[in-house]
């Protein structure tokens, strides 16, 4: 009984997971298949070469901890857009950075649709509403007015995580109070 509710779970989870994936290939698939780029607004004039220079530095062995070519001197160590230590920047700095700083942008779409999609099925949601509201999320005019601004793009793709922690949390000290 408990192997045929969890496989059945399992696989609706599955299937989610693999149409959140293709939809974002699908939707991306100028920029991840080819040599197209996110190049537009606060993207290419600050973001690009920030990132593009602290990932030259990481590729060579260094911490970039100040760049010298922009105003009179920039501490990017400190820089909080550059999110040196943000475990998705590993993108830019393994790959080659033009497919590395697209993957980035990528990874935060999936984030956001999946994370969405399982904040949904722990509301009680059903399979269809719960991806729909994973791809809307995803997808949605906010998620996509926010790709020139990295930061917020990160964040705004990690807060359905935060409010299902958030949602565990509470039921996990409501069982534990009873």
């Amino acid at each position: 009984m408990w192997n045929n509710w969890i496989s059945r779970i399992l696989s609706k989870d599955i299937i989610a997971l693999l149409l959140i994936v293709g939809v974002v290939v699908l939707f991306f698939s100028s920029v991840l298949l080819g040599s197209n780029t996110f190049g537009y607004g606060d993207l290419h004039r600050y973001f690009y070469p920030l990132r593009f220079y602290a990932a030259s530095c990481i590729k060579n062995g260094l911490l970039p901890l100040w760049n010298p070519y922009l105003f009179s001197g920039y501490p990017c160590f400190s820089a909080l857009q550059l999110g040196i230590f943000y475990p998705v920047s590993l993108l830019a700095y393994i790959l080659p950075f033009h497919y590395g700083f697209n993957l980035y942008i990528l990874a935060h779409f999936l984030i956001s649709g999946i994370s969405m999609y399982f904040l949904m099925r722990e509301w009680k949601t059903g399979f269809t509403g719960s991806l729909i509201s994973g791809l809307s999320y995803a997808f949605g005019g906010y998620m996509l007015s926010v790709v020139d601004m990295l930061t917020t793009l990160s964040a705004a793709a990690w807060t359905p995580l935060i409010f299902l922690f958030y949602t565990r949390a509470l039921s996990t000290r409501k069982d534990a109070e009873t």
